[in-house]
């Protein structure tokens, strides 16, 4: 009986892990889709959710970019790789090779800055300090062998580092409160 339980939970968890690291290479329809003036957008993780607000006018490119992103699913289990407290928080390397390679072929450019990521513009920053800080900076030097590995090169040289397991734009929308 352990024995078929334990056979039961090893395919399982292969099976969810398998289904996570599953992400569809969009076709080049998606770079006709357009943010809306202000999304938000959930954003769960192994530490938690958080949300953001996007503002178009901010950053057009740069936000109708994101937008096409989470809507591919291409954040699906991307690992939060580095974590700087009080400063910076990064990830946005697919697990899916041909993922990154699809989009990493079609960069914007940069725009000029007009806002900024005012503290009330992420909601849920408790969760997003949670996050394992304990490498600081050096995962980011490392994000070549990611491209080309994926997470497997994460977990075998960072081992403990959260990741994000589904973004998603909000149905709903809510009012953040900016200070």
């Amino acid at each position: 009986m352990k024995v078929q339980s334990l056979f039961i939970l090893i395919i399982f968890s292969f099976i969810i892990q398998f289904s996570l690291k599953c992400q569809v290479i969009p076709d080049t329809s998606i770079f006709a889709v357009i943010a809306p003036d202000t999304f938000y957008a959930e954003v769960v993780t192994t530490k938690g959710k958080f949300t953001i607000e996007a503002i178009r006018e901010w950053s057009p490119m740069g936000v109708d970019r994101l937008y096409q992103l989470i809507k591919s699913g291409f954040y699906t289990n991307n690992c939060i790789y580095r974590v700087q407290p009080e400063y910076v928080v990064q990830f946005g390397i697919s697990s899916n090779t041909d993922a990154n390679y699809f989009w990493d072929q079609r960069p914007i450019p940069d725009e000029q800055v007009v806002g900024h990521n005012l503290k009330g513009v992420i909601d849920g920053f408790e969760v997003i300090g949670a996050f394992d800080a304990r490498y600081g900076f050096e995962p980011a030097n490392h994000q070549d062998s990611v491209m080309i590995r994926g997470n497997e090169y994460w977990e075998e040289h960072f081992p403990g580092l959260d990741y994000i397991l589904e973004f998603k734009v909000q149905s709903s929308k809510f009012k953040v409160e900016r200070e």
